[in-house]
């Protein structure tokens, strides 16, 4: 599936100019609504293969969807801990 800017910028070639619903779009394209709802989709199609890398004294290391996703959640609840609230 494209990614939403090309679904839009088809949208507005194909002459649905201003009054096309953006939700429909996004619906249409399999696009997450929120940061966390992409990561948690990367988590299912992507859990076991690197998320990202770092160079660290020369030396790759590589962190999977999975392990960035369990880091978020400590980071989450640390802050939860200090008293920082939702929103």
């Amino acid at each position: 599936m494209p990614p939403l800017a090309v679904l839009v910028r088809r949208g507005v070639r194909q002459g649905l100019g201003e009054d096309w619903d953006l939700a429909k779009v996004r619906a249409a394209a399999d696009v997450p609504a929120s940061i966390p709802a992409l990561l948690a989709r990367n988590v299912a199609q992507f859990g076991s293969k690197p998320a990202y890398r770092e160079k660290e004294f020369g030396i790759w290391q590589s962190w999977t969807w999975a392990e960035v996703a369990e880091q978020i959640d400590a980071i989450a609840l640390g802050l939860l801990t200090l008293g920082v609230n939702r929103g």
